[in-house]
């Protein structure tokens, strides 16, 4: 044979076997389908036998009956985690509070300072603990845990053995559980395992549904779910008072009975339904509350803003304040006791006063309350060339302009903002407005050319100062004054410092403005003494010229009229760059004037020569021969040290030793 025709015959007897097995494996499928289907049959035909129905039916009813009576028992928990013995019965408390109490209570999540959160009764929900409020899901999901566990006694497995002839065993169940606004229904879904030629065949049943009349549904939803959010979120809510009213609108049938029993420090509440017996007996749905603490509202007087704030009362110096409106309330509607302070500080400054509420099981809420009486808002104010020896109030175009407004005393709160509103009126005309926040304040050119075109010489202006303090509650103090200005030719300020261009702009004596305010003539002389200013000087001994100077008859704080030359000064002119301006012969931070004139060099050390004790024109730099023990001084650090010359080696190293 060829060997393609074997490959055939091999291929062929390989199909022909597994064609085989798998022939037989349906036809044993088909034998246990057909013999499965004919046990459900039988089965069947057992459950339905009205004796087998009407224990199974009646076993589950009953089970059902006290699923629900037990859970409503609990309040809404078959076997609670968080409860309370009450009449022999474990109760869920579905209102508490954690502990240790969190400081912020009864807040959430509040992590600025202080501690309390700034709560408000009436303005932002409580949160007072916390809240478990059950759904209608989860009393169904409670009910069918109870049912799956306590109904496995209701299918007669035994009776099913005894009827069917068949090895049965119970593999799995589990209920079916619809909550209804009138009613409960029920039923058992469970999988019998029947042992059939060493095999285990599934077969899936179910009971028929069982209902219960019930308002268990209503209770839940809506009255019992808003009620305790309402207790929850509002610490002034009754839930007696908010389980009553809601238990109108939602179960409008009557035969409803509300209370409150305590235990300890809970309180049990307990709702009473006689519409539908269930077991001969009303549903009663109780549920248990924790004492939580009582709340008291944040107090506040325009606290400042939460943000590194100090205060939270803020009073004004002699304001008349008795109190504070405090309010609170108790989450649990029981009594509170007050442990207030007498009275409220007056002195300025920062005060800490401590007030604690307690309620009926001595829980407290206490707030530190940090309060500032700040001074009261009083402002000075000043439109001045800020001279020393003029009053204020008096300009003239000539000179500097600054507003000023002083407080009486600055506000102790580091957040608040001033602002001034300044207004200068000539008549009934406004001439000029300025708002600054600044104290000190000077009006830029155009503004101080506006003020005088209108405030002349001689002539009365009004200046009126509105003064605002700002603080971060948006609370504000205001305080108004005037002032009369008047306007002058010029100022006579005096000043031992020599008049501009010889001295300081303005701050140099006012030489040419006579004592009353008017420009004196230019035949006044304002400046005698040397010329720093000028280019010339004496070439011999570089020194300024001595001159006088005349006003020029129309400036008041300038001395700028006519020169005479009168002679030769002592103040250098012209050499070493810090001696000019300097007298000859002087001491400076970088050097003794020397040289020609006593200005044209500088050196660090000078013996006194003729040993008189002055530094002039006669003595000479460092120590040389023949000034062994002479009077000398030093630089050093940019200080003159007095000291004596050292002898040296026929003058070769001699130095002034300090």
């Amino acid at each position: 044979m060829h060997k393609a025709q074997v490959t055939v015959f091999i291929v062929l007897g390989i199909t022909i076997i597994i064609t085989f097995f798998l022939l037989f494996y349906l036809a044993e499928q088909t034998a246990e389908q057909k013999a499965s289907r004919e046990i459900q049959k039988v089965i069947k035909r057992a459950m339905s036998v009205s004796a087998f129905r009407f224990f199974t039916e009646e076993c589950l009813r009953s089970t059902l009956e006290d699923a629900i009576l037990t859970i409503a028992r609990r309040g809404g928990q078959y076997k609670p985690k968080n409860s309370i013995k009450f009449n022999n019965e474990n109760v869920s408390i579905l209102i508490a509070i954690d502990e240790p109490i969190p400081e912020d209570y009864p807040c959430i999540g509040q992590d600025d300072p202080p501690d309390y959160c700034r709560f408000k009764l009436n303005q932002q929900p409580a949160f007072a603990g916390k809240a478990t409020i059950p759904s209608t899901t989860s009393i169904a999901n409670e009910i069918k845990k109870y049912i799956e566990e306590n109904a496995i006694n209701c299918i007669n497995i035994t009776a099913l053995k005894s009827v069917t002839g068949y090895d049965l065993n119970i593999t799995t169940i589990k209920s079916i559980v619809k909550l209804l606004r009138t009613s409960v229904r029920a039923r058992l879904q469970f999988i019998l395992s029947v042992r059939l030629k060493g095999k285990e065949i599934p077969i899936l049943e179910n009971t028929p549904w069982i209902e219960v009349k019930t308002r268990l549904f209503q209770i839940i939803y809506p009255t019992l779910r808003d009620s305790i959010y309402s207790d929850w979120a509002n610490a002034t809510s009754n839930l007696i008072a908010t389980l009553q009213e809601n238990s109108k609108n939602s179960l409008p049938g009557g035969n409803l009975t509300i209370r409150k029993e305590s235990s300890g420090s809970m309180d049990i509440f307990i709702i009473k339904d006689d519409l539908y017996k269930i077991k001969n007996q009303p549903l009663r749905f109780q549920f248990a509350r924790k004492n939580r603490p009582p709340i008291l509202s944040y107090i506040s007087r325009y606290p400042q803003s939460q943000d590194d704030d100090t205060y939270d009362v803020l009073i004004i110096e002699r304001e008349n304040i008795k109190d504070l409106n405090i309010s609170y309330a108790d989450p649990d509607e029981d009594a509170i006791n007050e442990s207030f302070p007498k009275s409220l500080p007056s002195s300025l400054g920062y005060h800490n006063l401590t007030f604690t509420i307690f309620d009926e099981h001595n829980s407290k809420d206490t707030q530190l309350v940090r309060i500032l009486v700040d001074p009261k808002l009083i402002v000075s104010a000043n439109i001045t060339a800020n001279y020393s020896t003029i009053p204020s109030n008096i300009l003239s175009p000539e000179d500097p302009v600054f507003l000023i407004a002083k407080p009486k005393r600055l506000t102790l709160d580091n957040k608040a903002k001033y602002l001034f509103h300044w207004t200068i009126k000539k008549d009934a005309t406004t001439v000029l407005t300025i708002t600054t926040d600044q104290f000190i304040t000077k009006p830029t050119p155009n503004q101080i050319t506006e003020l005088f075109n209108t405030c002349t010489p001689n002539s009365k202006c009004i200046v009126l100062l509105t003064a605002n303090l700002f603080y971060s509650s948006h609370y504000n103090q205001t305080y108004g004054t005037y002032s009369t200005l008047a306007v002058k030719q010029c100022l006579p300020y005096r000043s031992s410092l020599p008049p501009f261009p010889f001295g300081p702009k303005y701050f140099g004596n006012h030489s040419c403005c006579k004592d009353d305010f008017t420009i004196a003539p230019n035949t006044t002389i304002c400046y005698s003494g040397p010329n720093i200013l000028s280019g010339t000087y004496n070439i011999s001994n570089l020194h300024c010229y001595n001159i006088v100077r005349y006003c020029d008859g129309s400036t008041g704080n300038a001395c700028l009229g006519r020169i005479e030359i009168t002679g030769t000064s002592s103040i250098c002119c012209s050499g070493a760059t810090a001696c000019i301006g300097k007298k000859a012969f002087s001491f400076t931070k970088v050097g003794w004037c020397s040289g020609k004139g006593g200005c044209s060099k500088l050196c660090s050390e000078v013996v006194d020569s003729n040993q008189d004790g002055i530094f002039n024109e006669q003595d000479h730099c460092n120590c040389g021969f023949g000034d062994s023990g002479k009077q000398c001084k030093k630089l050093e650090n940019n200080q003159w040290l007095p000291g004596t010359c050292s002898s040296g080696f026929f003058g070769i190293g001699a130095e002034c030793k300090t």
